[in-house]
Formats: structure tokens, C-alpha cells, sequence
């Protein structure tokens, strides 16, 4: 699977990484495709950790920020794609809190590392198995 994102959505996110250093920071992914083949992100909406578990391992989207966005794209050909969130113990890989966390097996999700505020980022896309949501594969990302 490919994943499209501008080159300015991701130093974006990158940036969003490095301010919640040390905690991780979370955002939903906007824009459109089959899941099973390429999707495209038009838009990432940021979004506050609310997890109650260590914000420095574990994520949790604000569903607040889930539901108006699911709005927002209500009747567009865009919709909810993915979520993305940092590490920032610098390992761009799905964690064990990710594999037990992921639910939408359709989604792509993109894991920013760094392991400190100044660090060099990397992102990598990654996509829940369809029979096991808990097994990631990796994604191509592409520039658009």
C-alpha cells in the first residue's frame, strides 16, 4: 500500500512531535482511497492526547475532535483515514499500546520518531492487517 502526504503536512506533524516532546502528540488523518491499495491525506487535524495511561507511551484521540471532524466530512469524498502519533522513545515502529489499540484495520497510521525535542524525525506508515488488526505492515509514504 502507498500513502500520499505533502511534504508540509508532515513537517507539520514533525514539529507537533518536537513541542509535546517528551509525551506523544496525536492527529487524525483526512483525505481518500481504498484502504487495500493507496490513500491520499488531504488534511491532519491535531488533536489532544487525552489518554489516561502514560502520555509518554499510549495516545488517545479526543473523541471531541474525532466526532467534528467525522462532521466535517460527512457528504465530501473525503473521510477519517488514519491516525497519526509520535514516539518519542525514537522508534518509528508500531508498539505493543499500538497493536493492542488498533481497531480500524482500514486505517493507515503514521508514527513520527524522535528521541528529543531537537532530534532529526522519521516517519513511517504502517497499516493494520485486515484479519489481525494487531499485526502492522509497512506502507510506501510518497510526496505529493
Amino acid at each position: 500500500m502507498k500513502v500520499t502526504i505533502s511534504k508540509d503536512q508532515l513537517t507539520e506533524l514533525e514539529i507537533i512531535a518536537k513541542q509535546a516532546f517528551p509525551n506523544e502528540a496525536c492527529a487524525l488523518l483526512i483525505g481518500h482511497g481504498e484502504s487495500v491499495s493507496d490513500l491520499c491525506i488531504t488534511q491532519v487535524k491535531p488533536a489532544k492526547n487525552v489518554t489516561k495511561c502514560d502520555s509518554k507511551d499510549s495516545f488517545e484521540i479526543d473523541p471531541l475532535v474525532y466526532f467534528s471532524v467525522a462532521r466535517e466530512v460527512r457528504g465530501t469524498e473525503n473521510k477519517v483515514i488514519g491516525v497519526w502519533h509520535s514516539h518519542p522513545n525514537g522508534l518509528s515502529k508500531p508498539s505493543d499500546a499500538d497493536s493492542r489499540h488498533s481497531l480500524e484495520p482500514s486505517w493507515v497510521w503514521l508514527i513520527t520518531a524522535l528521541d528529543s525535542c531537537d532530534a532529526k524525525a522519521e516517519t513511517k506508515a504502517y497499516q493494520a492487517e485486515l484479519a489481525n488488526p494487531s499485526i502492522f505492515q509497512p506502507c510506501e509514504i510518497i510526496f505529493s
